[in-house]
């Protein structure tokens, strides 16, 4: 296929994937390091990825003090579910924990990013060789506990808010 017909296919196609790319975008990544993910927009951005067809498998690893979910998201291919099952592939886990300390938001971000790239994006292939176990918002209380950044984290360079150390 050449000529019209091919760049009527090639349109089409960048129409259709456009928006499940931009879909895909951290808080971070749209505002250009302006803000960070709230704990609402971390859980939505997992569903999201979910939504646009992550193999992922999803769970609580607790509550806050305030009672906000603690996600985790289990990544690989083929997916497993329970310890026993990882176990039994054989292959190394890797445990990503993000958000300990709620202001240092760079953690939380890039967790995000990889997680997209590892189910819909270029780095696919890696979920064949290894397990990854997340917990992208650990200081879910701190994370949304937003202030300037000059006096919550005053040593690091934004964003503008950004939440508090402690839970």
């Amino acid at each position: 296929m050449s000529g019209p017909p091919r760049l009527a296919l090639v349109a089409l196609a960048t129409l259709c994937v456009a928006p499940s790319l931009s879909a895909q975008l951290t808080v971070a990544e749209r505002t250009h390091g302006e803000r960070t993910s709230t704990h609402a927009e971390v859980l939505a951005f997992i569903d999201s990825l979910a939504h646009h067809g992550a193999l992922m498998h999803r769970g609580v690893l607790g509550h806050s003090p305030q009672g906000k979910v603690l996600p985790y998201v289990v990544l690989s291919r083929p997916l497993v579910t329970t310890p026993a099952a990882a176990h039994r592939s054989g292959k190394p886990v890797y445990y990503i924990e993000a958000n300990i300390h709620a202001g240092e938001v760079e953690g939380k971000e890039a967790v995000q990013m990889l997680m997209r790239d590892l189910t819909v994006g270029s780095l696919k292939p890696l979920l064949d060789s290894v397990i990854v176990l997340f917990v992208p918002i650990y200081n879910a209380d701190g994370n949304d506990l937003f202030g300037p950044q000059d006096i919550n984290r005053g040593e690091q360079l934004g964003p503008e808010l950004v939440g508090v150390r402690p839970n």
